[in-house]
């Protein structure tokens, strides 16, 4: 049977048709918008099995950019949100020290501090002590702190770590995983740490980035819980002291070294090999390093996050000006690390938590990705610290300074 041409045109059309509705409800099946899935899913599942195995590039856009800023580098500034509706949790990939919850939830009830940190920033770090001071003396009062996990590294993401830091550092305030940096994009962030300050109606009416401006940040967060108390018929904080609190002793002012990062996405500063290449390099020894540069001796393969030695014979070289040494390293075995500082191993006095003494040598065993205390001098200064691992797969992200 032959179709004449005025037939055919019509079947083909028709096949064409019905192909297509195939392929549609096909499509259907495997692709679901987010917002039509979290009319039918737990919004935090969700969020946990879409964006926990999601590859970094995913997310790595909008901390690229980011500079882990000190006290003496920022000032306390008011940033496009000031006086607007605090955002809402962007697809939150879990929820630590409280069930899932929504910050409007909270309107009419709770002041509410939100800081952005991360478990890998120093100045995330030494923040912790004042989270923890506020939330004994204020919690009560009717303040909710909410600490926002939004990694830079790929190892940071799994839940583990965060919630680790967190027992270990006695944070019993709800910390939110932000593992795709959506919240973090939300707010229009830019740097590790920084806290906004939300009223009763949920808007934003303070905000710091970076350390630094305690006593400022206490005093708006006093005056926001007075004012709650009065408006709600509460009683007030009983204690209206501003916090000292005798904890890290960095000054700001004299620290010329913040931080060393050996990953490609950041090593500008590498001075005797190429900045910003993965691969492999093979790096040659300089005999005297210039402050505030990298070095690496040997071959290393250099990564997005960080550099991995690839034998024995290699080392790391950093000239410093600051009284503290930590670095983050990870290894997917133990690895005996020997230190050197100006060429010599440490003084027992000067030596950090993690330093251990064998045979005449300074060393760290580096066993998972982590902080490692690795100096504490007296004074300010110029120094040089080298790290040298006694077997290859040392993975060392960044060397920082305090």
């Amino acid at each position: 049977m032959y179709l004449s041409q005025k037939q055919f045109i019509p079947v083909i059309v028709i096949i064409a048709l019905v192909a297509g509705v195939f392929y549609w409800i096909g499509s259907r099946g495997t692709s679901v918008s987010p917002s039509s899935q979290a009319t039918t899913t737990d919004t935090a599942k969700v969020a946990a099995a879409t964006r926990t195995d999601a590859p970094l590039e995913d997310w790595t856009a909008a901390p690229k950019k980011v500079i882990e800023k000190t006290g003496a580098e920022v000032t306390t500034t008011a940033t496009p949100l000031s006086g607007k509706m605090a955002p809402e949790f962007v697809r939150p990939g879990g929820f630590t020290n409280s069930d899932p919850f929504l910050l409007k939830d909270l309107r009419g009830k709770k002041v509410v501090l939100v800081e952005f940190w991360t478990t890998s920033s120093i100045n995330s770090v030494r923040s912790v002590p004042y989270l923890n001071d506020w939330y004994a003396k204020y919690h009560n009062y009717g303040l909710t702190i909410v600490a926002i996990h939004t990694p830079r590294f790929a190892f940071e993401r799994s839940k583990i770590i965060p919630d680790q830091f967190a027992a270990s550092h006695n944070m019993g305030f709800p910390l939110v995983i932000d593992n795709g940096a959506e919240t973090w994009t939300a707010y229009k962030n830019a740097t590790w740490p920084h806290l906004y300050l939300i009223d009763l109606d949920g808007r934003i009416v303070y905000d710091h980035a970076g350390e630094g401006a305690y006593d400022t940040t206490e005093r708006k967060l006093l005056a926001l819980l007075n004012d709650r108390a009065a408006k709600l018929k509460l009683p007030a904080p009983v204690n209206q002291k501003i916090s000292d609190i005798q904890g890290d002793t960095t000054d700001l002012t004299q620290l010329k070294s913040s931080e060393a990062l050996f990953g490609s996405a950041s090593n500008k500063n590498l001075a005797n090999g190429i900045p910003g290449k993965d691969g492999v390099q093979t790096f040659s020894t300089l005999s005297e390093p210039k402050l505030n540069m990298e070095y690496l001796f040997g071959g290393w393969k250099i990564t997005h996050d960080y550099a991995e030695n690839l034998t024995e014979q290699t080392s790391a070289m950093y000239r410093f000006h600051a009284k503290q040494v930590f670095a983050i390293m990870g290894s997917q075995k133990i690895i005996r690390v020997k230190v050197l500082l100006d060429g010599k191993p440490l003084d027992a006095a000067i030596a950090g938590r993690d330093v251990h003494f064998e045979k005449g040598d300074s060393v760290l065993y580096v066993d998972r990705e982590r902080f490692y205390d690795i100096v504490h001098l007296t004074n300010y200064a110029d120094h040089t610290i080298e790290l040298t691992p006694d077997s290859g797969g040392l993975d060392l992200y960044t060397l920082t300074f305090g």
